[in-house]
């Protein structure tokens, strides 16, 4: 699967490198919750690091196994939907 064919692959892959970004906030701010502590002991975060990596830093070849390894995981989009959806909610019930 190529991820860059169209508008919309260039949209998830902004998606899947930002949510990295919040990741690495997550931790360098040692916020804790259940749920996306959980989701973070994944694996898919390390393929989403490689991902962002490959989105936002130059790299010779365009198209590398950094875009294939978080789809090659079964539950990745699964994942990645449901850790962006924790993360939207513990920022949402924090500004109540």
């Amino acid at each position: 699967m190529i991820w860059f064919a169209d508008d919309a692959g260039l949209f998830l892959s902004y998606w899947y490198a930002a949510l990295y970004v919040v990741v690495e906030g997550w931790h360098e701010l040692k916020c804790q919750d259940l749920e996306i502590d959980h989701f973070l002991t994944s694996p898919n975060v390390q393929h989403l690091r490689r991902y962002r990596n490959g989105v936002c830093h130059f790299h010779r070849k365009y198209l590398d196994e950094r875009f294939l390894e978080i789809t090659a995981s079964a539950d990745s989009v699964q994942w990645v939907r449901s850790l962006n959806d924790s993360f939207g909610r513990f920022f949402l019930q924090r500004e109540r």
